[in-house]
């Protein structure tokens, strides 16, 4: 079985945040950045983001509010990478890792904007930060 929380370094911060290793459905990635940093080993980082939960109503009929955050991942020793149609929207129907033969597959399936796939070596979570709200009107404090 693929178990992404057992190749993925600091997977511990998405597990502790969700309760369990998510699928990502309706994470929309914010930025992608490609660096080729000293010693020439290609990165790139994608922020995205995500919420825990959905939508139900409370006791007193009240919406209860989903947990929203906003997640890093490093993408290290890039082998190779398609990142087509990024978007305004960016929408995800998912987010699927799989290791193979050494190194991990990272496929982001869209519902809106950005489809990719990236090859690396290593796949880390450099952090999860919790938000109060969802951050579509206000990126620019992130």
């Amino acid at each position: 079985m693929n178990k992404p929380e057992t190749y993925i370094e600091n997977a511990r911060l998405v597990t502790r945040f969700f309760g369990t290793w998510p699928d990502f459905h309706s994470a929309e990635i914010i930025s992608i950045f490609l660096d080729r940093n000293y010693p020439l080993i290609p990165k790139i980082l994608i922020r995205f983001y995500a919420f825990a939960g959905k939508s139900k109503v409370n006791n007193d009929g009240h919406p209860k509010d989903k947990q929203h955050c906003l997640i890093d991942i490093d993408f290290s020793g890039v082998l190779e990478n398609e990142i087509i149609h990024f978007n305004n929207i960016n929408k995800l129907e998912s987010i699927r890792f799989e290791k193979k033969q050494g190194v991990i597959i990272c496929i982001l399936s869209p519902l809106n904007g950005v489809k990719a796939t990236i090859v690396a070596e290593k796949i880390s979570i450099r952090q999860i930060r919790e938000i109060q709200e969802d951050p579509k009107d206000m990126l620019d404090r992130y």
